[in-house]
């Protein structure tokens, strides 16, 4: 990397901060005591990305130290919600690639980054390539399982996940089957796997124990997401408990725990909760600043190569402008035709911008897997009038813990 590149990406770090700091002091100011304290999250620092940076530019002939340069900063920039590390990571894992072309660790961490810019046809052919020159590596099957889901070819992603985990049935399989139960409509097995990838971490990992709790609010069993979350001082931990605050009625302490989330980092699913907890309690203000943030956040997000048209589609659809949330479903559509959540984020735009009948049809491709996400039934329950008395079966709090 160039002194030129890593002053750009320092000074675009800067920017992240400064903007996201501005527009969330904001609205960051409160006239009661919270009724508990804020959860702990701890934000990685950039101490160890950096450390790597500098080592590998010290050995700039080293393809290894490039290349775990481009793993942890791809890691980095998803913990930490900051897009200007994907940059480092780029030309981290281009300098690996052209020190040594054939390193198939290469290929498995490229394909990570490509899955985490959401460029998943890359992803696909990173993942090909992988398993192809190291089949026996469980890593270059998940990159393989990932791409795979993320563009509807869920068979594929099935056969995939069976060498995987014949490989290898750690935390990072057992998730990945715990995920494609969910999406093929099977809570009670993906809880399972999500518990067997808990016990399989040992602590290694916390943000697994945030996907525990996810997947107990999607039955309505607030308790036991609870002490999910609890039990992880992550970013994800800490929105699960703000989602239980605002489910049990106190709107107050879900708002100053995610404001203060977004704050520090401010990754789209904490301001789609943010948004959320305004939209209910009519604090018209403070949604208008999370709109204004989500844009700027996705604008950083796209300057670094990131794709976020469906995320970005749904939050326009539900709290932003139905035109342009149609727009940008339409290319995530057009990208990932098969993708049941592509389908359905052209469906809830179309029914918010109102075209119904464009809505219905796509709600039935959205809908076809059974697939089991509170917020995402609610929104095709809403386009086509059905689903509503199963969902609420499952999960009697899915009203007060999602909005369509």
């Amino acid at each position: 990397m160039t002194t030129s590149r890593t002053a750009r990406t320092l000074l675009v770090t800067a920017v992240v901060a400064a903007v996201v700091g501005l527009l969330v002091g904001r609205f960051l100011t409160y006239s009661d005591t919270p009724t508990v304290p804020l959860p702990t999250v701890v934000v990685p620092d950039d101490t160890e990305v950096r450390a790597l940076q500098a080592t590998a530019e010290a050995a700039p002939d080293n393809a290894a130290a490039w290349q775990t340069l481009g793993l942890a900063a791809t890691d980095h920039a998803i913990t930490t919600a900051d897009p200007a590390w994907y940059a480092v990571a780029s030309d981290a894992l281009e300098r690996a690639t052209e020190l040594d072309p054939d390193d198939h660790f290469t290929t498995i961490a490229s394909g990570r980054l490509a899955l985490s810019l959401h460029d998943f046809t890359t992803a696909r052919e990173r993942g090909l390539s992988a398993t192809a020159a190291a089949p026996a590596s469980a890593d270059a099957w998940g990159v393989l399982v990932d791409a795979h889901v993320e563009l509807g070819d869920y068979d594929a992603a099935a056969t995939a996940l069976d060498t995987m985990l014949a490989l290898d049935p750690d935390l990072s399989a057992l998730a990945r089957a715990s995920y494609l139960r969910q999406l093929n409509g099977d809570l009670d097995g993906a809880i399972v796997a999500m518990r067997q990838a808990v016990a399989a971490g040992a602590g290694t990992n916390p943000t697994v124990n945030a996907l525990l709790g996810d997947l107990l609010l999607q039955r309505g069993d607030l308790d036991a997401a609870r002490d999910a979350y609890e039990s992880t001082a992550t970013a994800a931990g800490a929105a699960g408990l703000a989602r239980i605050a605002a489910a049990e009625g106190d709107l107050a302490t879900a708002e100053l725990i995610l404001t203060d989330l977004a704050g520090r980092t401010p990754a789209p699913p904490v301001i789609t909760a943010l948004a959320e907890v305004q939209q209910r309690a009519g604090n018209a203000e403070g949604l208008a600043d999370t709109v204004e943030l989500a844009r700027t956040v996705a604008a950083l997000q796209i300057d670094a190569g990131q794709v976020v048209d469906l995320e970005l589609a749904l939050f326009e659809a539900s709290f932003g402008d139905p035109e342009r949330a149609v727009e940008l479903a339409e290319l995530a559509h057009e990208a990932r035709p098969d993708n049941v959540y592509a389908a359905g984020s052209l469906a809830w735009a179309h029914h918010v911008a109102g075209n119904d009948a464009d809505a219905r049809a796509l709600a039935t491709d959205a809908t076809r897997l059974g697939t089991v996400d509170t917020a995402h039934e609610l929104r095709m329950a809403a386009i086509t009038g059905e689903g509503m008395d199963a969902l609420l079966a499952r999960n009697p709090l899915a009203e007060e813990l999602f909005l369509p």
